[in-house]
């Protein structure tokens, strides 16, 4: 299963009159080298996020996405973005996790709080990342 990706032209489908957007990306990937393993849309992934090819995710490459407008912002309009860090299962992904969320605030204005989360835990929200 891929872990991370980037959307096509004509993506994400969000109908009109959507007021909430769940934007999700997964913890899983920070350190992990970009490749089509772990990647849908690999080269769209190295332009919104400043990645290279081969090389490890860092939080800044998860925040570029999740702040960019053609990344987990496309075609959200108006609606409210609540981005979601999943796999945050561990404190070494916690603490990446917490740098990528901080980073993704200060990169845009559109949203004001970051999810971290473990959805295969009993108790899924880790913590909640506010400005």
């Amino acid at each position: 299963m891929r872990s991370i990706k980037a959307p096509a032209p004509h993506e994400p489908v969000v109908p009109e009159g959507t007021s909430t957007v769940l934007a999700l990306v997964s913890a899983a990937t920070l350190g992990t080298p970009l490749t089509e393993q772990i990647a849908h849309r690999p080269e769209l992934i190295t332009r919104l996020t400043g990645a290279r090819w081969g090389t490890p995710l860092r939080p800044c490459h998860l925040a570029n996405l999740m702040a960019n407008d053609q990344g987990m912002l496309k075609n959200v309009g108006n609606a409210r973005v609540i981005p979601i860090i999943n796999a945050v299962d561990d404190g070494g992904r916690r603490e990446l996790a917490l740098e990528t969320a901080w980073r993704a605030l200060e990169l845009t204005d559109r949203f004001d709080q970051v999810v971290l989360a473990a959805m295969r835990s009993a108790n899924p929200i880790i913590q909640v990342v506010r400005r």
